[in-house]
């Protein structure tokens, strides 16, 4: 983050104080690492006001509970030191939360799973408003739609619904939240059939900054509906979402390696493939570093192995090419995405969010851009040269947009990017305080990308780097966004490093 510096005489809103706050927080943090308290702390009293607010736990630094209740997805950089984690019951705690926090006069962060890739829900400087125990999977009778808990993640809500016949479409990661997902956009091998995660939503409950609950959808307060499909967690604190789900059961399977000797002939043979394929078929390619580099596809089809063997024969063809297909439930899909395909379900969580959960945390940088057409042979020679060149971990996943996603106008929701061929997540894993290298890999691979017409970035894999987040995430929508914002959230109380401006 650029350090800034006031201007005598130029006017600071209550937001701009807010958010220096947090930051100023986050440098005392990382500069004190060894350090057990920060020093933005709350009040004893403010904490004892805390504490009688709320009927969810509170952890405060000095308090057992603070080392676990501050533990978030990404490991790289310090770790956050928010002012104070509260474990919310319900709507009625949120509502207090806020209260308590407009009379102290602090910042709050809503956390859904906690997988932000900058640790934006991580709350430094802030009071964080974890929604892990808001679980409930509610399914209608009639199987049509599903009310969730903020709090849900990922493969429970596959679960609960695998079992009534019916899905919504999610991402790939087991341990996500359904919140924070929906409030980004929602990408995954189910959204050429059935539209990003935010496109199934049909109603949600928030809690806004001023404490007030509001229950949006497309008849009652429809801006702010419209904000909260795609534009990020800026405007309060999303307890319970509706989606309307899709009758299924299962569905087909692929999964293709290629050799990194026709690495440009699968690349060129899949843009022309996948983003105008059916729309039942979505397909995702990958590009690995290492020794030697890799190509790997991974595809799911409404319909069926023979179909999707046939949609797939272009890239089955080239020379060396490996393809393996089968059909599966719903759950099994989910599993095999989530890369949790064996063992008991309990495992496909993360360590310490839910009994018997291994996932492992994970310290990595990232970020991603949109392709809005098709790489041409220079295009596609730098992006491989920048794979074929990285020595350690390095990928660009491909996604294939169009189909549903493409169906929707780019200013009917948040979600702007609704005329791309793809996505373009850029990342690289590395150990912990040794990100240097990974972050200047990646940073080179994306202007790599850029230079070559690829634009816009996708709010869910943040990028604390991104020059203009707003314009990068959001486009032409980011104005009404920021109108939203006002109304809603008039000082800011809902701030964090890439929040949506007033």
């Amino acid at each position: 983050m650029v350090a800034t510096r006031a201007v005598a005489g130029t006017p600071i809103d209550r937001r701009e104080l807010l958010l220096r706050g947090a930051a100023a927080a986050a440098a005392a943090a990382a500069a004190r690492v060894d350090v057990g308290v920060s020093r933005a702390q709350l009040r004893p009293a403010a904490v004892r006001r805390l504490d009688a607010a709320v009927r969810g736990a509170v952890a405060v630094p000095g308090r057992a509970s603070y080392e676990n209740a501050r533990r978030v997805y990404q490991l790289a950089g310090p770790r956050p030191r928010p002012l104070a984690v509260v474990t919310v019951r319900d709507s009625t705690d949120v509502e207090a939360l806020m209260r308590w926090a407009a009379r102290e006069d602090v910042a709050v962060v809503a956390r859904s799973g906690g997988h932000s890739y900058i640790r934006q829900s991580g709350g430094s400087g802030a009071v964080v408003a974890d929604l892990s125990r808001l679980r409930n999977v509610r399914v209608a009778s009639a199987a049509a739609e599903v009310e969730v808990g903020g709090g849900v993640q990922l493969i429970d809500l596959n679960r609960a619904l695998a079992a009534r016949g019916a899905l919504v479409p999610t991402g790939s990661c087991p341990s996500v939240g359904v919140g924070g997902l929906t409030l980004g956009g929602g990408m995954g091998l189910s959204a050429r059939r059935l539209g990003l995660t935010c496109d199934r939503l049909v109603a949600a409950t928030i809690v806004t900054a001023d404490g007030r609950r509001r229950r949006v959808g497309a008849r009652s307060d429809e801006d702010l509906f419209w904000a909260l499909r795609g534009g990020g967690g800026s405007f309060g604190v999303v307890t319970s979402l509706r989606f309307a789900v899709h009758r299924a059961s299962r569905a087909a399977w692929a999964s293709m390696s290629l050799p990194w000797a026709h690495a440009d002939e699968a690349l060129a043979r899949w843009q022309e493939l996948a983003p105008a394929a059916p729309r039942a078929l979505t397909a995702i390619l990958s590009l690995s570093a290492g020794g030697p580099p890799q190509v790997s596809v991974i595809a799911q089809h409404f319909g069926s192995e023979a179909e999707l063997r046939r949609l797939l024969a272009p890239l089955a063809r080239i020379d060396g090419a490996s393809l393996s297909t089968g059909v599966d439930g719903l759950l099994g899909l989910a599993r095999r995405w989530a890369g949790c395909l064996d063992g008991p379900l309990a495992a496909c969580h993360t360590q310490g969010t839910a009994r018997g959960g291994t996932l492992q945390r994970s310290s990595f940088a990232a970020s991603s851009i949109y392709l809005v057409r098709r790489l041409d042979e220079a295009g596609r020679r730098a992006l491989l040269a920048r794979v074929a060149s990285r020595s350690g971990s390095g990928t660009v996943i491909l996604d294939a947009y169009g189909g549903a996603i493409n169906a929707v106008a780019a200013d009917a929701t948040a979600f702007v990017h609704r005329d791309v061929l793809a996505s373009a997540q850029v990342l690289s894993y590395h150990a912990p305080g040794a990100g240097g290298e990974a972050r200047t890999w990646v940073r080179g691979t994306r202007a790599a990308l850029e230079r070559h017409g690829a634009r816009g970035a996708y709010a869910n894999y943040a990028d604390a780097r991104l020059e203009n987040f707003e314009r990068e995430y959001w486009g032409a929508n980011r104005t009404r966004l920021r109108e939203v914002k006002r109304r809603v959230d008039p000082d800011g109380r809902l701030v964090f490093p890439q929040a949506v401006g007033t």
